[in-house]
């Protein structure tokens, strides 16, 4: 652990004043009791600014220099802003304070209760319980106040992600594995048994290809797929198919009650690109995949977005395919919308978040010498 107070990262956008743009005007109307929001090319606010303070970095060894995370995947901060910290290595969740001194660690590798063999997913309900999404033995578990195992229920089919978790509830994604696979939403009560589907949506770009007498499946970049992002305390799901961009809001009931667009132009599918699509499957142990990645048709065009995250006051972070260089760094560009669908500003960010909580940013990088870590980076608005 490092405690890094108050070190200046990068400032994102450099502005002196945060007015809204006069000539913004997003048009809303309602078609077929949906209601459609269709913003402009530009923010309401262009020359909004975010400035990034590092304030800790959790690298998994104590001040002994003992090693704690070996493997740190998924992570949580609950409401005392102790970090959680999922460690796939020997499937054990490490509990961090708040200035990363190391408290406990539960779970373990087993079959038993309480338990963990490749766990896939967690997230927290809002009365502060966990639940796991386990591959290995297909089934959630669920741990309360203490990080103490209370109960768990076996699947009926195959989840990857724990798309929004409720009181009492948790939506899912559920996969089908035919020819083509089937994807779709679920709620889930924790005991196990489905409330309602959301229907069904693109899965994850595969494309299948034929050697001999064999079949194999080829993760091909960009192309269309569903992302999602959830919105805990309204409980909403937000969606986008992101061939385009136009993003749908979900509440729990499966209802469709938002439409989200705005003007959008695609950034080319480059030769560099391909180069490193080429290079993913020539890593692979199976040098079959690097001969059957140059038979596969490769887009034109990326897609809008793969990744998209809600922060704690329900604004809507999306980002785009659109890159820049600040200082030798790649930076990517995410456009937020507020809570009620409008385009408010466009940030540049040098890494990944994977929380935006109570005014700071978590990240989980990979530092120099190649440990994965988890950054925390105190949020600061020009407004």
């Amino acid at each position: 652990m490092r405690y890094l107070p108050l070190i200046a990262v990068i400032t994102i956008l450099l502005a002196s004043a945060c007015a809204p743009d006069p000539g913004f005007e997003a048009v809303i109307e309602t078609i077929g009791g949906v209601e459609w929001i269709r913003n402009p090319a530009e923010p309401k606010y262009p020359e909004r600014s975010l400035t990034l303070e590092e304030e800790l970095v959790i690298d998994g060894r104590d001040a002994s220099g003992n090693t704690l995370l070996f493997q740190p995947t998924g992570f949580l901060v609950d409401a005392d802003d102790d970090i959680l910290i999922f460690d796939h290595e020997d499937q054990q969740v490490k509990v961090f304070d708040r200035d990363g001194v190391y408290l406990r660690s539960f779970g373990g590798f087993g079959q038993g209760p309480g338990e963990f063999q490749n766990v896939i997913d967690l997230d927290s309900l809002p009365d502060g319980r966990i639940i796991f999404l386990d591959t290995a033995v297909r089934r959630t578990s669920v741990f309360g106040p203490g990080c103490i195992f209370q109960r768990s229920h076996p699947w009926r089919g195959f989840h990857m992600d724990i798309l929004l978790a409720g009181a009492d509830y948790y939506i899912v994604d559920e996969t089908v594995f035919m020819q083509p696979p089937r994807f779709m939403v679920k709620k889930i009560g924790l005991d196990g048994d489905e409330i309602l589907s959301f229907g069904e949506f693109t899965p994850p770009g595969i494309r299948m290809v034929r050697e001999g007498e064999t079949v194999y499946s080829i993760t091909v970049p960009d192309l269309p797929s569903s992302k999602f992002a959830s919105d805990p305390q309204r409980e909403r799901l937000y969606h986008c198919l992101n061939e385009r961009f136009l993003i749908e809001v979900y509440d729990s009931q499966g209802r469709l009650f938002r439409r989200i667009e705005r003007p959008y132009t695609a950034v080319p599918f480059t030769r560099e690109d391909a180069e490193r699509f080429y290079a993913s499957h020539d890593r692979n142990q199976d040098k079959i995949y690097g001969k059957l990645a140059r038979q596969v048709d490769l887009p034109r065009v990326k897609t809008v977005t793969d990744y998209m995250l809600v922060d704690d006051v329900g604004n809507l972070w999306v980002r785009t395919q659109e890159t820049s260089e600040q200082d030798g760094r790649e930076l990517t560009a995410y456009d937020i919308f507020d809570a009620d669908g409008i385009y408010t500003s466009r940030v540049w960010l040098g890494s990944v978040p994977a929380l935006l909580i109570r005014g700071k940013m978590y990240a989980r990088i990979t530092d120099e010498e190649g440990y994965r870590v988890i950054k925390r980076l105190r949020m600061t608005w020009s407004d």
